[in-house]
């Protein structure tokens, strides 16, 4: 609990940083643009004096020959301190000038990633700081945009300056300095009279500023392409990796073209703002200047100053980048040194589409200067979220836009080698020698939690290397051995170990392992293509504070964590894949079932959103691809788990998934859309919700075929019945049953209905129950030879010299599969191995074991046999088969009972018999049974089951019945729950055997076994039969689960008619006879059950006058 709060407060921490990243990258670009700035003006100034000196001359009779001359000129006539007139009020604008642009610049980048995100999905070179360029074409409009903003602050600085550059050189003083010129000019014009200038100003400073950062990052990519081009493999070039002339070469490079590009317009925005006060006061307008200008000079008059322009603005503006971008530098190497840990970045995305546009506001854009570049790009697949990317050829990493993990295409460790894996001991030794000064100093102070702290950085510094480098983590807790299919080669034992030692230390230790568990999974610097390569996942995974969820911000920041280390796994290759669940089969039950249930919670927690998220379902979770990562590892679990038979098929249903749109989701899956669904992963779904889908994929279908016998009827005056009505004899039910699903092999799909001829009744399930029942009896009956029977396992099998033609076995298939259309539980006895055969999943010497063990053990113990095979156990390559009481063999080869079985061959011999008699000896009959199954179930919902649940679909489930879910899904007329019939009846039930407890559930439902989902999805019905004490026996309608009880005055009667009723009955046969007309019409419901002699045969007299009753009321039969 201790940690649990130290994790807390750091998360916190962590949060508040998050939320101060953007002020303090703001505060950068405002502090080191102004300190550019005013280098760069310093720099620049006496260049600016001369320039403005000649655009603002006499065009009929300038004062100077050309930048030299003025250059000399006024420093002859005023000085040096001439050339820096006026530059107290530029310096103070080319502070806020260059700060608002750099601000401006990056921020109006993030605006334009929220407004105008890239529309393909192209990802780039990163420079060290993670930032992701935007196009050229995107980085000149961001620049356009800055310098519209700066020209608001620009035109009254550069009017101040103008004026008082060139006062002098008018022969006026008239200004004393900046501030007098400000007031002289608000008094005589006001506030609009700064903003004379304004729209060349504008002009100028958009199209420049477009310029000027363009043509700075031109040549700073350029530069970064050439020496990417002689770098060393794993080596990557980014900003950061250019001197201080090179940047000084792309400072220039933009000062030039930020000055050249619109040097007219500033030329005219000069003249414009020195005219006000008397000075020039003819030139009134932008358009008036132009033509004065070019009448006087020419276009030569445009160009005035352009040299001293070019001159200046190449070392300025290299100053101002270089300024700029060293003083960035410097202050992260400064933090990065004042800290060894980093602080880890807590990023919980939205919903996937939020997601995507998110990752591009951060900087996902595509860095493509040139069009041959766009058109040398490639396409790969990002390693954890598995998008698809393109991205530049001659690069060697790029970062996803959707999940924002760098993938390295080649290894980039190099930094990482001279680091030490680690192992326990290293783990054990270090701590010990941190608790030796522990206690040292224990012994002379008190020691508060930031002391503790410090003593054990040791620790934190050790923990946060290995934690946050590939190569140290991936050789840690190493057992010995070479990774292989068998071996991950991780000693699991030492690696739980060193959690626990490491969950026992200071705060600041296990901060610093989480913060390095995600930069670790941010960029792995490899690309994971080897089983051996992965090690360090299983490492992180058994990571026991992943697990842990005490509080929002602990959740968020360990689903954060998980969700890359699910996207890794899940993204990985078919080796990886099959190593994984090698490794996960071998794990020890316990932490087997502490990853799926790890699993499991991030499953909840991200369907959760979902159904929170304004998308909808299922629209919110098909494009999630952390949904998607969890449930293919979940899958590598469940093969694993198929191979170890670890946990119940039931451990991997996921409960939140119960509670989306199920069905839609299955409509989405069988569309191929190509979107998620969880239909892909049918072990997350649970039985009851796969029955759903079932029994409303059915529904659908059976409401066509209604439909369609509607409208025949209607429009074609074509009789047409709306169900599949059975009109059978008990005498000839198989044949009966046989021909007229022939007849109707059409409407097999609608709801059964089934009709005993010779006898009255509404069938509203019973009489199909019945039939059911009666007919499968018949079927598996081993006299019928159709199945053998195995004594050892009580299952049935496929009888290989079976004389019933295909038809017959036609017929079970179609039956088994109208009992999963029509949700009715079979007494079929058939092992998993024939659903098995259903899906088409392979089958071997486990699955006969199932239903025939006493052969199965005969072939364990030769395969373990390793004497002399051919003399001890004398068999030759031949199977044994039964015909009637007869045995047969028959060759497994050619001339098979003439090779005989040795130590060579046991292998080929044993699995040729299993094949013999799993396949091969029941082909013909299998076939025809799996034809009639399709038949009925040729849909995809039987799909989305395993072999083990359509057995329970088919079966239901034999578990023990829990009498209280039983009791709280009962329904009571006439009854109080708390009445004493009630309460007895509980009572003797609770307290009869396993197989009294299976008859009554058979008397009552007309089945001994309960639903595959429990019996919670049982619902029972008691009716009381009268209001005072009978001799009457209990009834059933078993149609409705409807147990009739009469109120016997005590306990030992109820149990004693009960038990009668149950004991004796059996069959739903009904006789019809005028002789118990009289005594049955005193029955209140119609229905009266009677001991006859025949013990074993129990009959349902109806009295004729209630029969209509009987079937306006549903009821088909009684007991």
């Amino acid at each position: 609990m201790e940690s649990s709060l130290d994790l807390q407060n750091y998360d916190a921490d962590l949060v508040e940083k998050q939320k101060a990243s953007n002020f303090r990258l703001q505060m950068e670009d405002l502090i080191f643009g102004s300190a550019a700035g005013m280098v760069g003006k310093v720099v620049e100034y006496p260049f600016d004096t001369v320039k403005v000196r000649l655009q603002t001359q006499s065009v009929d009779n300038p004062l100077f020959k050309g930048p030299m001359d003025c250059l000399k000129a006024t420093v002859k006539d005023e000085g040096f301190k001439g050339l820096f007139k006026g530059m107290s009020s530029p310096i103070v604008g080319a502070m806020l000038e260059n700060a608002i642009l750099f601000v401006g610049y990056r921020q109006i980048q993030r605006h334009i990633r929220e407004i105008s995100p890239p529309v393909q999905t192209i990802t780039t070179v990163l420079d060290d700081n993670g930032e992701v360029p935007l196009t050229l074409n995107q980085l000149v409009v961001a620049g356009a945009i800055a310098g519209s903003v700066v020209s608001v602050i620009l035109t009254p600085v550069e009017l101040i300056k103008c004026k008082l550059q060139v006062q002098h050189m008018l022969g006026s003083t008239k200004f004393n300095g900046p501030l007098d010129l400000i007031r002289e000019t608000y008094r005589s014009q006001g506030l609009s009279g700064f903003y004379r200038g304004f729209m060349p100003t504008f002009v100028r400073e958009t199209g420049a500023s477009a310029f000027w950062f363009g043509a700075y990052e031109y040549t700073c990519a350029a530069l970064i392409r050439r020496r990417q081009a002689v770098a060393s493999d794993g080596i990557i070039v980014s900003k950061k990796d250019l001197t201080a002339p090179e940047l000084m070469l792309g400072g220039a490079m933009g000062g030039i073209a930020y000055n050249l590009s619109f040097f007219p317009v500033d030329v005219v925005k000069s003249r414009m703002q020195i005219e006000e006060g008397g000075l020039r006061a003819k030139y009134k307008s932008f358009a008036q200047i132009s033509k004065e200008i070019y009448t006087g000079a020419g276009v030569k008059g445009f160009y005035r100053g352009c040299a001293m322009t070019a001159a200046k603005s190449a070392p300025a503006n290299a100053i101002i980048f270089m300024t700029y971008e060293l003083l960035t530098r410097q202050l992260q190497q400064l933090s990065q040194s004042s800290s060894s840990v980093e602080p880890a970045t807590v990023n919980d995305s939205k919903e996937e589409l939020d997601s995507l546009v998110n990752s591009m506001q951060n900087g996902c854009k595509f860095f493509v200067l040139t069009e041959e570049s766009y058109e040398q790009s490639v396409t790969g697949k990002c390693m954890c979220c598995n998008s698809e990317l393109k991205y530049p050829h001659t690069v060697s990493r790029f970062r996803c836009p959707v999940c924002e993990t760098v993938n390295d295409l080649k290894p980039h460790v190099r930094q990482q080698l001279m680091n030490q894996p680690l192992t326990l001991k290293l783990l054990k030794r270090s701590i010990n020698e941190c608790k030796l000064k522990e206690r040292a100093k224990r012994k002379t102070t008190i020691i508060d939690d930031k002391e503790r702290e410090r003593i054990y950085e040791p620790i934190e510094k050790l923990i946060e290397t290995v934690f946050s480098s590939w190569v140290c983590l991936n050789h840690s807790f190493s057992n010995g051995q070479e990774t292989s299919l068998q071996d991950s080669g991780i000693n699991m034992n030492d690696t739980r170990e060193a959690y626990r030692i490491i969950l026992n230390m200071p705060v600041n230790v296990i901060r610093s392992m989480m913060s390095a568990i995600d930069r670790l999974l941010k960029r792995p610097a490899v690309p994971l293509r080897r089983m051996v390569d992965i090690r360090f996942l299983l490492i992180i995974l058994e990571n026991p504070l992943l697990a842990q969820h005490n509080f929002p911000a602990e959740t968020k920041y360990h689903h954060n964590l998980l969700k890359r280390v699910f996207g890794i796994l899940s993204c990985l290759n078919n080796e990886c894949h099959h190593g994984l669940v090698n490794w996960f089969s071998s794990y020890p039950l316990r932490n087997f079932e502490s990853k799926i249930d790890l699993i499991h919670a991030f499953l909840s927690h991200r369907i959760s959103r979902a159904r929170r998220s304004p998308l909808g379902l299922p629209a919110a979770y098909e494009a999630d691809w952390k949904i998607a990562s969890a449930s293919r590892v979940m899958a590598l679990l469940f093969a694993a788990n198929n191979q170890s038979n670890k946990v119940h098929i039931s451990e991997f249903y996921n409960t939140m998934a119960d509670y989306i749109n199920l069905m839609g989701d299955f409509e989405s899956w069988q569309s191929q859309s190509g979107k998620f669904a969880f239909c892909q992963y049918p072990f997350l779904i649970s039985m009851g919700s796969k029955m759903k889908i079932v029994e409303s994929d059915a529904k659908q279908q059976m409401e066509t075929k209604w439909r369609e016998a509607f409208f025949n009827m209607l429009f074609h005056q074509k009789a047409s019945n709306p169900y599949l009505v059975l009109c059978v004899s008990r005498d000839n039910l198989i044949d009966d049953s046989l021909r007229q699903l022939a007849q109707n092999e059409l409407d097999l799909k609608k709801s059964l209905r089934i009709e005993f001829i010779g006898e009255e009744g509404v069938d509203a399930g019973g009489l199909r129950k019945e039939w059911f029942l009666l007919l499968v009896r018949s079927l598996f009956d081993p006299q019928y030879g159709m199945f053998t029977f195995d004594e050892d396992s009580n299952l049935c099998w496929f009888n290989p010299a079976s004389f019933e033609n295909e038809d017959q076995f036609f017929l079970v298939g179609v039956v088994l599969g109208l009992a999963i259309y029509n949700s009715t539980i079979l007494d079929i006895h058939l092992p998993t191995a024939c659903y098995k055969k259903l899906l088409n999943l392979p089958i071997g010497l486990s699955d006969l074991k199932a239903f025939r063990p006493a052969l199965t053990k005969g072939f364990e113990q030769l395969l373990g046999f390793e004497g002399d095979v051919k003399n001890v156990f004398c068999r030759s390559f031949v199977a044994d088969i039964e015909v009637f009481g007869q045995r047969q063999s028959v060759p497994l080869v050619p001339k098979g009972d003439q090779l005989q079985v040795t130590q060579a061959n046991k292998h080929e011999f044993v699995s040729l018999y299993v094949d013999f008699i799993l396949n091969k000896s029941v082909e013909r009959q299998f076939g025809a049974f799996k034809r009639g199954f399709y038949h009925v179930c040729g849909g995809n919902a039987l799909s989305l089951f395993r072999p083990e649940e359509i057995e329970l679909l088919v079966r239901g489930s034999d578990e023990p019945l829990e009498i209280d879910d039983l009791k709280s899904h009962t329904e009571y007329i006439g009854f109080d729950e708390n009445e004493e019939t009630i309460v007895n009846f509980w009572s003797i039930m609770k307290a009869m055997d396993a197989e009294k407890q299976r008859k009554l559930l058979m008397f009552v439902t007309g089945s001994d076994r309960i639903p595959a989902t429990g019996a919670t999805q049982m619902h029972l019905m008691i009716t009381c039969g009268n209001n005072g004490d009978s001799d009457r026996l209990p009834s059933a309608h078993t149609c409705f689960n409807q147990l009739i009880l009469y109120k016997y005055h005590t306990k030992a009667k109820l149990e004693r008619m009960l038990l009668t009723a149950i004991e004796e009955s059996q069959g739903f046969y009904i006789n019809v006879q005028s002789e118990t007309l009289t005594e049955a019409s005193q029955d209140p419901l119609g229905i009266q059950a009677n001991r006859v002699d025949d013990p074993k045969t129990f009959h349902l007299h109806l009295s004729s006058a209630n029969i209509s009753a009987s079937q306006d009321a549903g009821i088909d039969h009684g007991r």
